[in-house]
């Protein structure tokens, strides 16, 4: 009897111990960080041709406690738009800080004394309004489930598209946007890992008829190119403030990430 009563001691203790560590452990997270990710996406454009395109979002995550959980609040700022192709898409910043995911619970792990963090899928809709993500979009363009997110009087939320002096229009479009996260904890403070994405898009319109062609482009397989960095802020800053700070926090170029946020000191 002693011998058994010893094992359940030993038993709840070190479950009391592993809690407590994890707690620690999200207390280490707690705070405000700038949001910086790349989703990579492929898509087909006519006969053997890809377009390869990447999105750079900018924002801030707030990591906070409650009721012994780690929460996360997502905002986004700004965004930036890369393909190979000589053409440029742009979208405002109203259409990026419409995008609003709700709050959730992030989940930790610690494996061989390394701290795991992954931030389960939060569906949002972006110019459309579904009883449930995974209703079909509309298909009628007048549909009035299609809502102006960006408020700019166009149905959806619109992307410009140029490629002068030849090509100079709009899409108006919709877009599920669905993604989580893992990452892991770098020696200087930064969580880094990669995003993984399954977000949806349906063209509404466009400035020509023509443009207004089914454009659903997959995330690129090699998450590789689809990485995630939040950086510790030291002040607390909205988001045009972390804009007129984008060169201290984020790299010029999105494709020298490694080496900014390696060398990287806040």
């Amino acid at each position: 009897m002693n011998s058994i009563i010893k094992i359940v001691l030993v038993m709840t203790l070190g479950l009391a111990s592993s809690a407590s560590t994890k707690i620690e452990k999200m207390e280490e997270l707690v705070g405000k960080y700038a949001h910086y990710d790349v989703v990579s996406y492929i898509g087909e454009l006519f006969g053997p041709i890809k377009l390869k395109n990447r999105i750079i979002s900018f924002g801030i995550t707030e990591y906070y406690l409650e009721d012994g959980k780690l929460m996360s609040k997502d905002q986004f700022c700004f965004s930036e738009y890369k393909a190979n192709l000589p053409f440029q898409a742009k979208t405002s910043d109203e259409f990026t800080r419409a995008i609003e995911p709700k709050v959730v619970e992030m989940e930790i792990m610690q494996t061989n004394g390394e701290l795991l963090i992954h931030r389960p899928e939060t569906p949002t809709l972006l110019g459309v309004d579904l009883n449930d993500y995974r209703e079909d979009f509309p298909s009628d363009p007048n549909d009035s489930r299609f809502t102006d997110d960006d408020e700019d009087g166009k149905p959806g939320v619109t992307v410009n598209l140029t490629f002068k002096p030849f090509v100079d229009e709009e899409l108006y479009i919709a877009r599920k946007e669905i993604f989580s996260y893992d990452m892991k904890k770098m020696k200087n403070g930064i969580l880094a890992g990669f995003v993984r994405d399954r977000s949806q898009q349906y063209i509404i319109g466009a400035s020509k008829d023509d443009l207004v062609i089914e454009s659903n482009p997959i995330q690129n397989p090699d998450l590789s190119k689809s990485p995630i960095y939040l950086i510790p802020l030291k002040e607390d800053l909205d988001c045009d403030q972390l804009k007129e700070k984008r060169d201290q926090y984020f790299p010029k170029r999105d494709r020298s990430h490694k080496g900014f946020y390696r060398w990287y000191e806040n």
